[in-house]
């Protein structure tokens, strides 16, 4: 019996398809001939829009690291006493004198209760994120005379 080999790119039937070949023999064949006109088709028509592509672009992309503001704080105040910053960035106080000192938000004489860092040695820190968008004013609780402001902007 002569058999007959017909490729279909990776599809390969091994059966006679000539006269007198059965129905399996032609359904196998109908079958790869459909799915590789499908499988063309579709990778003819898969090229993306620009937008779709941008879109995918972008949506891999890390986010940014949020910004980093430092206040040191020093015998004669804060330094910077005023920083601007947005929503999730960090604020940290860095303790650069001999004297505890407890950063607290508010004004002295009536803190607000947002935050406050605990008392703070030499060379110690204090990190803050703030969430909303707003003035927030700040004071040391141990020296009231030393304050200063932070501005968070939106994203």
């Amino acid at each position: 019996m002569n058999r007959d080999v017909t490729s279909f790119g990776p599809i390969r039937i091994h059966e006679g398809l000539g006269k007198g070949a059965g129905w399996t023999s032609r359904f196998a064949l109908t079958l790869a001939v459909g799915l590789f006109a499908i499988l063309a088709v579709s990778c003819s028509s898969s090229k993306a829009s620009p937008g779709a592509a941008a879109s995918v672009n972008a949506s891999s992309k890390p986010a940014p690291s949020p910004p980093t503001v430092t206040i040191t704080v020093h015998p004669a105040g804060f330094d910077p006493p005023a920083v601007t910053t947005t929503v999730e960035g960090n604020i940290i106080w860095s303790q650069g004198d001999g004297k505890a000192h407890i950063i607290a938000s508010g004004v002295p004489g009536k803190p607000d209760g947002k935050f406050e860092s605990g008392p703070l040695a030499k060379g110690s820190s204090f990190t803050l994120v703030l969430h909303t968008a707003g003035t927030y004013h700040y004071f040391d609780k141990n020296f009231p005379t030393l304050s200063g402001q932070i501005v968070v902007r939106p994203h």
